[in-house]
């Protein structure tokens, strides 16, 4: 193989200094180690994942890998995939389809298939080979990627860059034995990245970096330094997956050292007094009497509710000077309430964590939370109900929808944060899991298309921002109180016959069966 590429095959660079732009593919050391860590992996059925920096050659080397198999395999179809149709294959060298018919035009005639021509044997998004039957075939990102086919290998060319990532990953474990997916970072807020940093090994990696190339040393670097912000030279050059995500919301809380030191501060112990209580019954002869701690700021909750997501639930003060604080913490997935040998519902874990958990609970006056639990949606032996019903079950009463504007809070954050030597909003450094939130906070990326229809910065990326959220709750909202439970009326009272009434025509829109009152 490594014969062929370095003795048939070229490449095409347009750039000035690359003259005469058609060029001989010989290859480096570091492209034959990669070249033959591809066909290993492809004879093993393992897939590899390619990080790589800008303009190493990744794309040819894997283009004349699939050419090679093309031309010499008695069965073998492979499957080309990038984030546009247009990069797949527009007829032009800069797309995928372009600079594989650039690599079959440009080998000797009797290496190509007997009968081949690439007017009629080369079509959009498709290349037959005429002699052995084998194709290379093309298409875009999309919810439904290669389930239409079987595919020998399949292409996933700069997959950091895809919408739809996790199911087209999903659906190509059964389109294809052995997949290839190929990027620079972009964030770690996409498959690739998760893929990449998976903890269990899952895949194997391939690491190309500038470094590996002959012709590129640090006065190169320097250069190309000076070209790129510091955003593009993590993404293009240095492979940073941190730096090379989409932009910061709270940027400056990772570059300003005054704000951040003065926004996580250290855990202290709110002010407070102690409360003497008479329980009102005797022990050896004498009255019980308990302490309580009785909160001098004002202490309201956010909570933001999940089950395979995380819920999130914070403890927010407010001091004389309106300065507010995040003081407390609790976050967790209902599998990992579960590895901990919890039986009971999220409802049921939050309502203990409020109840016997939280310090500062008899203290709170409001807990301002994820509005989508007021929707009755939640079928129980009761009928159906919504999770603020079944909170007020567990013993929890003080709930109230949250503010849900992002861009609202956003800026009323940054407003907060403008005076650098005082801030008015403060995260107790034990409050791990929203303060890393708070840095990873990123801007969604839009298309072209929805930029001119959208502001581009009222969105941000909907992922990993649930201490963001119940934040976000707490800190949009009016003063407020929450809403009073309606005491249950009496059986067989004429109110009592009104609300079965009401629960039996939810239920019959809901699509359950129907039981007379009395059976």
């Amino acid at each position: 193989m490594l014969f062929f590429i370095n003795q048939f095959c070229w490449t095409y660079d347009p750039r000035p200094e690359a003259n005469p732009n058609h060029l001989p593919f010989i290859t480096w050391d570091y492209q034959d180690e990669y070249i033959m860590r591809l066909e290993a992996n492809y004879q093993a059925n393992r897939d590899l994942l390619t990080e790589k920096s800008r303009d190493m050659g990744v794309s040819w080397m894997v283009l004349t890998w699939i050419v090679w198999h093309w031309l010499f395999d008695d069965a073998f179809n492979a499957l080309i995939g990038s984030r546009k149709e247009w990069l797949v294959d527009n007829f032009e060298m800069d797309s995928l389809f372009g600079k594989v018919a650039y690599i079959l035009d440009w080998l000797p005639p009797w290496i190509l298939p007997e009968g081949f021509s690439i007017d009629e044997h080369r079509h959009k998004l498709r290349i037959v080979n005429p002699e052995n039957g084998n194709t290379i075939q093309g298409e875009s990102a999309n919810t439904q990627f290669s389930r239409q086919g079987r595919y020998s290998v399949i292409m996933l060319d700069e997959f950091a860059f895809w919408e739809w990532a996790s199911s087209v990953w999903t659906a190509t474990a059964d389109s294809a034995p052995v997949r290839f997916p190929v990027s620079t970072p972009k964030g770690r807020n996409n498959k690739f990245a998760e893929l990449r940093f998976h903890e269990d090994g899952a895949i194997d990696i391939a690491s190309l970096h500038w470094r590996l190339h002959p012709l590129k040393d640090e006065a190169w670097y320097e250069d190309q330094k000076a070209r790129r912000s510091t955003r593009a030279r993590a993404q293009e050059l240095d492979m940073d997956y941190e730096a090379s995500g989409n932009e910061r919301v709270f940027s400056i809380l990772r570059t300003n050292k005054m704000l951040r030191s003065k926004v996580i501060v250290p855990a202290f112990e709110l002010p407070h007094e102690v409360v003497e209580r008479n329980e009102g019954r005797m022990e050896n002869g004498k009255p019980v009497i308990t302490k309580r701690k009785r909160w001098l700021w004002r202490l309201s909750g956010g909570l933001d509710y999940g089950t395979r997501n995380c819920a999130s639930f914070h403890v927010y003060a407010k001091d004389g000077d309106g300065v507010h604080w995040s003081v407390w913490e609790w976050r967790r997935t209902l599998g990992e309430l579960r590895a901990k040998g919890w039986q009971g519902s999220m409802i049921q874990a939050i309502a203990s964590m409020l109840l016997n958990e939280c310090p500062y609970y008899q203290g709170i006056d409001v807990i301002w939370a994820d509005p989508s639990m007021w929707a009755e949606n939640q079928s129980t032996d009761k009928g159906i109900t919504s999770l603020y019903e079944q909170m007020i079950d567990e013993g929890v009463a003080n709930l109230v929808p949250g503010g849900q504007n992002d861009k609202s809070c956003i800026d009323q954050t940054l407003a907060m944060w403008a005076d650098v030597e005082n801030p008015m909003f403060r995260i107790f450094d034990t409050c791990v899991g929203q303060i890393a939130e708070f840095e990873g906070l990123e801007w969604d990326e839009w298309s072209e298309q929805q930029g001119m229809k959208k502001n581009l910065k009222e969105t941000i990326v909907d992922k990993d921002n649930h201490s963001w959220d119940d934040w976000k709750y707490y800190a949009t909202s009016k003063s407020s109180k929450p809403a009073k439970r309606k005491p249950e009326p009496k059986e067989a009272s004429a109110s009592w016959f009104q609300q079965k009434m009401k629960e039996t025509q939810k239920q019959a829109r809901k699509g359950v069966r129907l039981v007379p009152y009395g059976k």
